[in-house]
């Protein structure tokens, strides 16, 4: 059985899915809203598309 793969998320790709600022996602992250998943080589933050397509479902309804 093949394990699913989530494509992975910027900060920035984040903050456009939402229509958000980068520093709404950095506070977000901090306050346990939003939980970075992995790094990048250079340690920015990703998060996983499953995660973000949630949150935006909870905020702002599923006709978004």
């Amino acid at each position: 059985m093949e394990k699913e793969v989530t494509k992975m998320l910027s900060c920035r790709e984040v903050a456009n899915i939402l229509n958000v600022s980068i520093g709404t996602i950095y506070r977000w992250r901090d306050r346990g809203i939003l939980r970075a998943e992995g790094k990048t080589p250079t340690g920015r933050s990703l998060f996983s598309e499953t995660q973000i397509e949630e949150l935006r479902k909870q905020y702002y309804g599923t006709n978004n």
